[in-house]
């Protein structure tokens, strides 16, 4: 395959990869909404905006006293705020809800194009 071949072919899978999420969700493709499903409402965003108001305050979260009588927080990965860098960007430059839903594109895109790249 050609580099122009396989530029070409990578814009495709990202637009491939933004038309999907646009037509599934359709407030993905403009970061207008945020992204509520099944367990993303009641476990997934209130850990993400707890996440974010610690760091926001200058306080790294290493305890969440708010899920049964405490548990750590930082160790549990089912929260994804602080364990990427452009989690940590989103959550310093973007509204609590924004940054969820920018993060979650994020994520999407960056797995297209490593994908890209490692085909």
């Amino acid at each position: 395959m050609t580099p122009r071949l396989a530029a070409v072919w990578g814009l495709v899978c990202l637009a491939a990869t933004w038309l999907g999420m646009s037509v599934s969700q359709p407030g993905l493709a403009v970061l207008r909404e945020a992204y509520f499903y099944d367990d993303t409402s009641g476990a997934f965003f209130p850990k993400f905006t707890y996440a974010a108001a610690r760091l926001r305050g200058g306080e790294i979260p290493l305890w969440d006293s708010h899920t049964f009588a405490g548990t750590p927080f930082l160790a549990e990965v089912h929260h994804d705020a602080a364990h990427h860098p452009v989690h940590l960007a989103l959550i310093f430059l973007l509204p609590s809800a924004t940054a969820y839903v920018a993060s979650f594109v994020a994520q999407h895109l960056f797995a297209a194009l490593g994908a890209f790249l490692l085909a």
